[in-house]
């Protein structure tokens, strides 16, 4: 960091910093930062970079260890034009934001009417001194070249970044931006105003550990009672968890039973869905269905198993996509996401057979086993 407290005295050399030809920070990359421009990739001046380590501004694994958002403010100008100001100040901000649609009939006409319902709630908010005029808090101060580390430590509370659209008019945003204050002197000339305000948005991952989740096994069976019996097909499904991880495999395994020889049982279908709903206080959206993948099996591919039951165990795997394509689980103020693995039994003959259990799908730390082996020894 350059030392600004003698304005009197000569400047330093910033030549080498600058473009001949412009008289603009020639910025060189060095790879030890990623640069995060605020408008575009020509924007030299004042920009925000995070260590080229990271994918984002975000340090750890929120909700699984200490996390944190870091980076360096940058400010490059030129010695004809220095940035001419006393404070800089730099916040971090997180937003729930939700428009609902409410449906009512007016007093008078007995129309049916829409309103809108919004939420526009702070979830967080912390600001940082970064800088002050070393002389008087009044006294304006020359900035050619300033490089200013920044570090906001993070609550446990805090959800992923997320964007919902249930329905048109409706929709929910979890969001997160650092916005770095100048207070700068004023020039109407060049129409400066008192404050230049620099603003990004700000990813925020979430993270979950296998012990933080009731992973237990499941099952769900109407294997030979007197219902399987009187449909003619009896079944048995069963998970070895219901806590999955994103980018897996979800595991299935489906014994049947054939007690009438004529059913003909033509496909099966794994299908995961991802529901999800907002509200603002009573008023909630409809519910949003999207199928996020599918696995299928032909009934003829579907063995009978050696014995006079006429018996078939089916093992079908469903992939779980990353995070580009599905969300996490999760419920929050406002917001509930929620996953179900639906198993169709496509009959020919007979009624077809639906089955449904919710899952919880968790968005793991890369260094998950070593956290297993420090949190749970011998594991």
């Amino acid at each position: 960091m350059i030392d600004l407290s003698d304005t009197e005295s000569s400047p330093p050399d910033y030549s080498s910093l600058f473009d001949s030809n412009n008289d603009l920070p020639a910025i060189i990359n060095n790879n030890n930062n990623n640069t995060i421009s605020p408008t575009s990739p020509h924007n030299q001046k004042i920009f925000f970079t995070y260590p080229a380590t990271q994918t984002s501004f975000q340090k750890g694994f929120l909700g699984v260890e200490d996390a944190s958002i870091c980076g360096t403010l940058h400010l490059r100008y030129s010695r004809i034009r220095p940035l001419l100001a006393t404070k800089i100040m730099l916040t971090f901000t997180g937003k729930l934001k939700i428009v609902l649609e409410k449906s009512y009939v007016g007093f008078r006409t007995n129309d049916l009417m829409n309103k809108k319902i919004f939420k526009d709630q702070t979830i967080y908010s912390k600001t940082l001194d970064l800088w002050s005029s070393a002389t008087y808090e009044s006294e304006f101060q020359a900035i050619n070249c300033l490089d200013l580390p920044f570090q906001f430590d993070l609550p446990a509370y805090l959800e992923s970044t997320i964007s919902l659209k249930p329905e048109n008019q409706c929709y929910a945003r979890i969001y997160y931006t650092l916005k770095a204050t100048v207070h700068q002197k004023p020039d109407i000339r060049r129409l400066l105003r008192k404050t230049k305000i620099l603003k990004v948005n700000c990813l925020l991952d979430r993270y979950s550990t296998p012990w933080q989740i009731n992973n237990s096994e499941f099952c769900l069976s109407s294997y030979d009672d007197e219902k399987a019996i009187s449909r003619g097909i009896g079944y048995n499904l069963s998970l070895a968890q219901r806590t999955i991880l994103l980018n897996s495999r979800l595991n299935v395994t489906l014994n049947l039973i054939f007690h009438d020889a004529r059913i003909n049982l033509k496909k099966i279908l794994c299908i995961l869905e991802e529901r999800y709903v907002i509200c603002v206080d009573d008023i909630t959206s409809k519910i949003k269905k999207s199928e996020v993948t599918r696995a299928c099996v032909k009934g003829v591919a579907i063995a009978i198993l050696p014995g006079p039951k006429n018996e078939s165990c089916v093992q079908i795997s469903v992939e779980v996509p990353g995070k580009d394509k599905v969300f996490c689980s999760m419920k929050s103020s406002g917001v509930r996401i929620r996953h179900f693995l639906k198993l169709l039994l496509r009959l020919g003959n007979a009624e077809d057979i639906e089955l449904e259990t919710e899952i919880t799908i968790i968005n793991p730390a890369t260094n998950i086993n070593a956290m297993i082996e420090e949190q749970l020894p011998g594991y």
